[in-house]
């Protein structure tokens, strides 16, 4: 089909549970070389959890999280308080992985309602991360393919 990769979430629980307790949620899938010969390779990925935004960040209308504030000029500042709680998140969810990469998907299908706002409140929290965590982590706007050609 002509993938270099791919992407998903569900999978048989024993599996997911070897591959948890393996750090294996990436591997390159090759198919058996009878039927296809030992030429064919597919990176793949295993969400560690659902292909949502991370728990206490869905900043879309119909969320109920809070926004990311980092101006303290605002009554709503928070950046402290929701950076610390997303530093935690990648600490917990990086653990899961063998590799420096990690790929935190913000949103599922039809979760958006107002990309303007989910958007400003990402543009600060990568702001403010970039610069409390320097050094630590690196936030950034990615595609799968960038991902996988940084991996």
């Amino acid at each position: 089909m002509g993938f270099d990769a791919w992407f998903f979430w569900r999978m048989d629980q024993k599996e997911a549970d070897l591959r948890e307790a393996n750090k294996e949620h990436e591997w390159i899938h090759r198919p058996t070389p009878d039927s296809f010969g030992t030429d064919y390779q597919l990176f793949t990925h295993k969400l560690k959890y659902d292909y949502g935004s991370p728990h206490g960040f869905n900043f879309d209308v119909f969320g109920s999280d809070p926004i990311f504030q980092s101006d303290k000029r605002m009554t709503t500042y928070n950046a402290d308080e929701q950076g610390e709680k997303f530093a935690e998140y990648l600490e917990d969810y990086a653990g899961h992985f063998s590799t420096n990469q990690i790929l935190v998907l913000m949103g599922m299908d039809f979760q958006w309602i107002n990309a303007f706002q989910n958007y400003w409140n990402m543009d600060n929290m990568i702001e403010f991360m970039n610069k409390k965590y320097e050094g630590k982590y690196i936030l950034k706007y990615s595609t799968p393919s960038d991902y996988v050609d940084d991996l």
